[in-house]
C-alpha cells in the first residue's frame, strides 16, 4: 500500500509519543516493533525501475513515482522533520516526502549522504566525476572524484570520499589523504567524528577487495583478511562500529555475509549457505545496534530483500518478490 508524506509531521510526532508510551511497556523479549523511531532509507524495484522509499517503524513511504530509476541513499531526522538524500533523474533530497532537486553541472550526479546541523542542510555527492557537497542547495566542488559521506560537528564539515584511487576526507574543504596501500586503490565510504578523532571506513579494491578502517588517517585492522568491504562507521562512547560484508572462509564460494564489527571483532548477521547479504549502514542507540542492508536466501542472483537488524535479529522491510535494499538507518 502506498503512503504519502501528507501530514508526516503530525504522524511522526504521534509515532514518537506513541512509541515512547509503548516502549515503556515493552519487555526485552518482545519483537522490535516496540522501537519508538527506526527510520530506514532505501529502494525497491517495481519491475522496470527502482523506486526510492523510506520506512518509518516498518511502515513504507514511497518517495518517487517509479517512472525512472530512483534511490534514497541516506536518511536523517531533525526535530519533527525527516530528510532523505538520493537520486531521481539527478541528485535530490526529500524533506518530509517533498522532493527538492539539487543544482548540478553534469548528467551523472547523485546525492550520497545527508546531515542536518542547526538550520543547515549538508549533502555529499558526486557531480560529473567530481566530489561535491551542497550546503542549503548551493553546490561546492571539492578536490577529488567522489564524496560518499558527510558529518558535521562544532561547525566543522567532514566529508569522506576518494580522489582518483586515493582514500581521502576533507575538513572544511581541505583534503586529507588516508594511509593507502602501495599498489591498489581504495575509497573511504563513511566518516564519523568523535571528540577529536576522525574515524573512516572503506575498502581496498584489487584482486581481493578488503575492508579498511582508519583512525585519524592511520590504517587499522578490520575484517578477517578474506574478501569484504566496509560501508559505514558509527562511534558510541569508546566503541567503534562498522557495517559491511565479509566472505565466510569456511564455505566461501562467492557468498558474503552481512556483518558488523565492534572494535574490529566481526559479528555475522547472515549465516549459513546459501544466505548472503550486506550491511550498508549502522546506528547505535540505547545499547542496541541497528544495521540496515539486504539479504538473499538463495544462491548468487537471488532477489534481495531490504531489511534491518536490531542487534542480530532481522526485520524484513520488503517481501522479497522484487530486488530491494536498505541503504541507511537513523534512530530518533
Amino acid at each position: 500500500m502506498k503512503h504519502s508524506f501528507i501530514g508526516i509531521k503530525f504522524r511522526l510526532t504521534y509515532l514518537i509519543v506513541a512509541g515512547i508510551l509503548l516502549f515503556t511497556s515493552c519487555k526485552k523479549d518482545l519483537p522490535p516493533t516496540c522501537d519508538p523511531g527506526v527510520l530506514v532509507a532505501g529502494y525497491e524495484s517495481n519491475g522496470e525501475n527502482t523506486v526510492a522509499k523510506c520506512w518509518v517503524n516498518g511502515t513504507e513511504v514511497v518517495l518517487s513515482d517509479g517512472t525512472r530509476n530512483a534511490k534514497a541513499n541516506s536518511i536523517f531526522a531533525a526535530g519533527t522533520n525527516v530528510y532523505a538524500a538520493g537520486e531521481d533523474g539527478g541528485p535530490v533530497y526529500w524533506k518530509n516526502g517533498a522532493e527538492i532537486p539539487l543544482t548540478h553541472i553534469g548528467s551523472s550526479a547523485t546525492a550520497n549522504s545527508i546531515y542536518i546541523s542547526g538550520s543547515n542542510i549538508y549533502i555529499a555527492g558526486t557531480d560529473n566525476f567530481k566530489a561535491v557537497y551542497w550546503k542549503n542547495g548551493t553546490e561546492i566542488i571539492l578536490n577529488g572524484t567522489q564524496a560518499t559521506s558527510v558529518f558535521v560537528t562544532h561547525g566543522d564539515v567532514y566529508i569522506a570520499g576518494q580522489d582518483i584511487n586515493l582514500p581521502v576526507y576533507w575538513k572544511n574543504g581541505a583534503k586529507v589523504v588516508l594511509t593507502p596501500t602501495v599498489v591498489y586503490g581504495e575509497i573511504a565510504n563513511s566518516i564519523y567524528v568523535s571528540a577529536s578523532d576522525v574515524h573512516t571506513v572503506g575498502f581496498v579494491f584489487g584482486p581481493i577487495t578488503q575492508p579498511v578502517y582508519w583512525k585519524n588517517g592511520i590504517r587499522g585492522s578490520l575484517g578477517s583478511g578474506f574478501p569484504g568491504l566496509a560501508e559505514a562507521v558509527f562511534v558510541s562512547g569508546s566503541d567503534v562500529y562498522a557495517a559491511g560484508e565479509q566472505a565466510d572462509p569456511s564455505i566461501f564460494t562467492g557468498r558474503f555475509d552481512a556483518v558488523y564489527w565492534k572494535n574490529g571483532i566481526e559479528i555475522k548477521l547472515t549465516t549459513g549457505a546459501p544466505s548472503s547479504g550486506r550491511g550498508n549502514s549502522i546506528y547505535v542507540s540505547a545499547g542496541n545496534i541497528y544495521t540496515a542492508g539486504y539479504y538473499s536466501s538463495g544462491v548468487a542472483g537471488t532477489t534481495q530483500t531490504a531489511c534491518y537488524w536490531k542487534n542480530t535479529t532481522k526485520i524484513d522491510l520488503t517481501d522479497g518478490s522484487r530486488n530491494a535494499a536498505a541503504t541507511s538507518v537513523f534512530i530518533r
